[in-house]
């Protein structure tokens, strides 16, 4: 059999039904090898967060936190209040103890000493270890490149990003606040430091220009400035969007007014009319949009259109697949994209919509309800598995969780799905790499996808490490 690591959470200590008298959960770590379950690390954490793909996670004991990697081994000694955040190819973390700020590597190697953190300690400036650059506070904040070597100059009151090659940094001068920006690699000023400006910004997908805004509260208007120091916008736009992980688009408004939001891209260009209620990043590469008239579509970052306004909802968006799931009134629909544009002149998949979807995963298929009833589509429309039962989950090397008659069980993926595993449960959930939690009396064991129990009921949750990795959380 395929040898699988878990992450076991093993919750050792015991619970009483009276919630005051309820002990503190511990944590350990184990291995899973076939039938067998084999503990590596003692049950001495009191929590262990999610791990990163690199198969790195947060531990804390006794109040303290440090880094473990998912064979247990220490990677940062755990001695700190709280670790902000951490690579995981670097292991670089910025810690506090108190309102001290460290930053280690692996083995928990001090690369900065303790410096003070400004303010409360709530909050901490980035660390963009791909930038080589870290960012920390001592009478005002310093920048330190990768290696502990201090950023020049230094001395400032703040750090507003670290972002794209680029430094932006705050400073008091004259008892005012100027905001400048520095390129990361050679310390030259790109923005000359002014107190005219209100912020500066750099978005994560907008490489080449910074959002420099002047005034304040309802009054400001934003602007773009390149890399060269260059004003390349005017400052003629309000309310930029900054929180959109992903694209190449800035959304912002002409005026504080709905129907008033478009969309530029780093160099300044409109790529969507300003004629929206809203814009925001959906996923690849795709902005949905509200019109007017409340409906929604899509735009791509070329300004095309690829799905008209014609929607009350766009729940996803598939170039992988060639299809758009849309919400019509209350029913979902699912169609195919014609080329760049879904219109209605396109294939309609379904006839009928349903009452939910779930949206088509790597593998082109999607639990769905229709009347009330479950059942599974592929990515062609087609109802592989009939919409006669209570519920569903997603298929997964051949085995799927599907409710019928009150109670769960593992069936085959089929056009007559047969039940894996004898006897009824409360639930039958996915985990991933053909697992599956199986829930009785508010227990979880583990079984594969032929139905054949890899654990007994001992687990309270089963968690994936990371979606697709051969690691998962166990919790006892």
């Amino acid at each position: 059999m395929k040898k699988i690591t878990l992450i076991l959470l093993f919750l050792c200590a015991a619970f009483a039904l009276n919630a005051q008298q309820k002990q503190s959960a511990l944590v350990g770590i184990a291995k899973f090898t076939g039938s067998s379950v084999t503990e590596q690390v003692p049950c001495s954490y009191k929590s262990i967060a999610q791990f990163t793909e690199n198969g790195y996670a947060i531990a804390n004991k006794a109040g303290k936190v440090g880094i473990i990697d998912n064979t247990g081994a220490l990677i940062v000694p755990i001695i700190y209040d709280k670790i902000y955040q951490f690579d995981s190819e670097s292991l670089l973390a910025v810690t506090q103890t108190g309102k001290q700020c460290k930053v280690v590597g692996k083995g928990g190697k001090t690369i900065l000493p303790l410096i003070p953190i400004m303010g409360n300690g709530s909050s901490a400036y980035t660390l963009y270890p791909s930038e080589k650059l870290i960012t920390g506070i001592k009478s005002g904040v310093y920048v330190y490149k990768y290696t502990g070597e201090q950023f020049k100059p230094t001395g400032f009151e703040g750090v507003y990003f670290v972002r794209n090659g680029m430094v932006g940094v705050r400073r008091k001068a004259n008892g005012k606040s100027q905001f400048g920006v520095y390129n990361s690699s050679t310390g030259a000023l790109i923005l000359p430091f002014s107190s005219l400006y209100s912020s500066i910004e750099s978005k994560k997908g907008f490489k080449d220009a910074i959002i420099v805004s002047k005034g304040g509260n309802y009054s400001s208007k934003s602007g773009l400035i390149n890399k060269q120091g260059k004003l390349i916008v005017n400052y003629i736009y309000t309310e930029p969007y900054m929180w959109d992980e992903g694209g190449a688009l800035l959304s912002l408004y002409k005026q504080h007014v709905m129907g008033q939001n478009g969309a530029i891209d780093d160099k300044g260009k409109v790529v969507i009319p300003f004629q929206f209620n809203t814009i925001r990043y959906h996923s690849d590469d795709a902005y949905k949009v509200q019109a007017k008239n409340e409906k929604y579509g899509l735009y791509n970052e070329k300004g095309e259109i690829v799905v008209p306004c014609n929607y009350d909802d766009i729940a996803q968006y598939s170039p992988k697949w060639g299809v758009t799931i849309v919400k019509k009134g209350d029913k979902f629909f699912v169609f195919a994209n014609a080329g760049t544009e879904l219109t209605a002149k396109g294939m309609e998949l379904t006839e009928q919509g349903y009452d939910k979807i779930g949206g088509f995963n790597t593998n082109g298929f999607s639990p769905a309800i229709r009347n009330s009833k479950a059942g599974l589509v592929d990515k062609d429309g087609r109802e592989v598995i009939p919409f006669n039962y209570e519920d569903i989950g997603y298929p997964d090397s051949g085995a799927i969780p599907i409710k019928n008659n009150g109670t769960w069980s593992l069936y085959s993926q089929s056009e007559k799905p047969q039940k894996l595993i004898a006897g009824d449960f409360q639930s039958v959930f996915n985990i991933n790499n053909g697992l599956f939690g199986v829930v009785q009396n508010n227990k979880v064991a583990i079984v594969n996808s032929k139905g054949e129990f890899l654990t007994k009921h001992i687990y309270t949750n089963v968690l994936p490490m990371v979606q697709g990795s051969d690691a998962i959380r166990v919790v006892k």
